[in-house]
């Protein structure tokens, strides 16, 4: 990537203009704590900015169409993520391993979300899911310690194997009469 293991990189500014950031684009650059996404931004790439373990905050804008695969994986330091109206898919471990994520606000708009997008994040707490929403995919929660409430969206069809596994406090869970496979 053309940022990649910029050792001393903390902030980024993408002016409006900028439709897409590559695959690594700004990869491990661990003292990155912010980045401003502008809108008109249409794709983030595979680990575009995985790794960046300073990274705190991340408003994603409504024009981006998808989060790809380990777009923000790792990303240790990450405690709030604002997906705007208008992002529709969250990738495959796109969250992965963010240990400090707390709070996840997916908007309407999103469909699909991907395989272990949110595995490893111990913290996160609660996720508000749209009622768009077709499936859980497999492991998508799995090893989310902290998570305690989820309300599953009716609609829902599909909860994919160990979805959920190892989320120690989890109290409850009710799943919609729409739902026809448990993994």
């Amino acid at each position: 990537g053309a940022f990649a293991r910029c050792a001393s990189l903390t902030h980024v500014v993408l002016p409006m203009g900028v439709e897409s950031v590559a695959d690594g684009a700004f990869a491990d650059c661990a003292k990155l704590e912010r980045v401003n996404l502008p809108e008109g931004l249409r794709t983030i790439g595979w680990e575009a900015f995985s790794g960046c373990k300073s990274l705190c905050e991340l408003t994603v804008p409504e024009t981006v169409e998808s989060v790809d695969w380990k777009s923000f994986a790792g990303c240790t330091a990450l405690r709030s993520v604002r997906l705007l109206n208008g992002v529709g898919e969250i990738g495959l471990q796109a969250f992965e391993g963010c240990t400090s994520l707390e709070d996840v606000l997916a908007p309407a708009t999103v469909t699909s979300i991907g395989d272990f997008a949110f595995a490893g994040c111990g913290r996160l707490k609660g996720i508000t899911l749209p009622d768009g929403l077709y499936a859980i995919a497999a492991g998508t929660f799995r090893g989310c310690a902290s998570l305690e409430r989820l309300a599953l969206p009716d609609g829902l069809a599909e909860v994919g194997d160990r979805a959920f596994e190892g989320c120690k406090n989890l109290r409850a869970i009710a799943l919609p009469q729409s739902v026809v496979t448990v993994g």
